[in-house]
C-alpha cells in the first residue's frame, strides 16, 4: 500500500504527469493545461501544504479548482490519485517516455505525434 505523499514537489510532479498523460491521450487540452498549471501552483506555494489541505483552502490557491483539489488531497492522504492510476492503466510509462521524446526531442507536429502514438499503441497490443 502506498504511503501518503507529504512533499509538495512530489505532488506537483504527479499533477504534471496527469497533465502530460491527458495531453498525450488527446481531446483533453484544457484539462491537461489545468493540471500543469496546478502543478506549478503547488510547487510555488509558500505555506505548508498540509495546513492548507486541513483548512480546506486549496481552492483559494490560484489555478486550483475543486477537481484538482480532490486529486491533491488524495495524493497527500493516500499517496495515490484515482485519475493518475486510471491514466497509467491505459498508457504504459515506457510508451509515455518514448512519446515525449518524439514530441519534444524531434520537434514533431501534432499530426506526426498522433501517428507515432497510434503506432505505439499497436505495438503494445501486439506484445
Amino acid at each position: 500500500m502506498p504511503r501518503p505523499i507529504k512533499d509538495k514537489y512530489a505532488i506537483a510532479a504527479a499533477l504534471q504527469e496527469i497533465g502530460t498523460r491527458l495531453e498525450l491521450k488527446g481531446g483533453e487540452y484544457f484539462k491537461a493545461r489545468a493540471y500543469k498549471s496546478g502543478a506549478r501552483s503547488i510547487a510555488e506555494i509558500s505555506e505548508d501544504l498540509g495546513k492548507v489541505i486541513k483548512e480546506n483552502r486549496l481552492t483559494f490557491v490560484k489555478g486550483i479548482g475543486y477537481a484538482l483539489a480532490k486529486q491533491i488531497e488524495q495524493l497527500y492522504t493516500t499517496g495515490e490519485s484515482s485519475m493518475l492510476n486510471e491514466l497509467r492503466a491505459h498508457m504504459p510509462p515506457r510508451f509515455v517516455n518514448v512519446a515525449l521524446f518524439h514530441l519534444v526531442g524531434r520537434n514533431r507536429t501534432r499530426q506526426q505525434f498522433l501517428h507515432v502514438f497510434k503506432i505505439g499503441v499497436q505495438i503494445f497490443r501486439v506484445r
